[in-house]
This record gives structure tokens, sequence and C-alpha cells, in this order.
């Protein structure tokens, strides 16, 4: 039980930074520096963000089991 809940607090740990970098990619002008072309800053953000959204739908589905 207790094993269950660790891997479910860092799967929503992790879930929880890309969504936070995905955001920070597309709402920060501190990332111009990374990646200064606009589009694809965004492109990047967004995937980022998607992919974080997927990890939480995981970790949720995977708890619910």
């Amino acid at each position: 039980m207790l094993n269950q809940q660790l891997v479910f607090a860092l799967q929503m740990t992790m879930a929880l930074a890309y969504v936070g970098g995905g955001l920070f990619l597309v709402a920060s002008s501190l990332t111009y520096n990374i990646l200064p072309t606009g589009p694809v800053r965004y492109m990047a953000g967004s995937l980022i963000l998607v992919y974080g959204v997927f990890r939480v739908y995981r970790a949720i589905q995977l708890w619910k089991e």
C-alpha cells in the first residue's frame, strides 16, 4: 500500500513538472534565449504540456486500479 502511494506521488510530481515546464516555455519571456523563434518555442511547449497532461491521466488511471 505504501509502495503504491509512493509510486503515485512520484508519477504525479513528474507529470506536474512536465505541465509546469510546458507552461513555462509557452508563457515566459525568459525562454527567448533557449528557443528564440516563436513557433518552435510554442510547439515545444505545447508538446511538453500535452505529454504532462497525458502523464497525469496515466497516473490517475493506475491509481484507480
